[in-house]
């Protein structure tokens, strides 16, 4: 028996190699929106003396159960931050790091983030100028949509 309101899906037995396939389903079929994905970072440690290094770590979680493709972003660090003189660039995102040493600016293309895992990009940042350092990142981009900054 059908309840009311449920729509009954069927597969010809062709496509299935023989098998007749049904399924009864109540209530409203609902699309998500693709992943929510989480973009962090944070920098270890967060107090450094002039000249020291801290690490730089962006964090993209994806809670959801489908992989994100194409991830993107830049991090324009702020005045008097610089990205080290030894780098040490890391990913396990994959995707390309662009990050030369002296540079102001991070650039992150070709990530991927799995389902249900998060993924991190970090690198080596110093600063000579005494004071508080406010960073923001640019937008994360994927395959799936804008994710926001950091």
């Amino acid at each position: 028996m059908i309840e009311s309101g449920a729509r009954l899906l069927a597969a010809p037995a062709a496509l299935l190699m023989g098998f007749l396939l049904s399924l009864a389903v109540t209530g409203p079929l609902h699309a998500q929106e693709g992943p929510t994905i989480i973009f962090t970072k944070n920098f270890q440690p967060a107090t450094i003396g002039p000249g020291s290094t801290s690490t730089l770590t962006f964090v993209i979680a994806n809670p959801d159960f489908t992989p994100v493709l194409d991830l993107a972003f830049s991090d324009t660090l702020p005045a008097g931050v610089v990205i080290s003189s030894f780098p040490n660039v890391r990913s396990s995102c994959g995707g390309v790091v662009s990050a030369p040493s002296g540079g102001s600016t991070i650039t992150f293309t070709g990530g991927v983030v799995p389902a249900s895992s998060e993924c991190s990009i970090s690198v080596d940042v110093s600063s000579a100028t005494v004071g508080t350092h406010i960073n923001v990142s640019g937008v994360l981009t994927s395959n799936v949509g804008s994710h926001g900054t950091a």
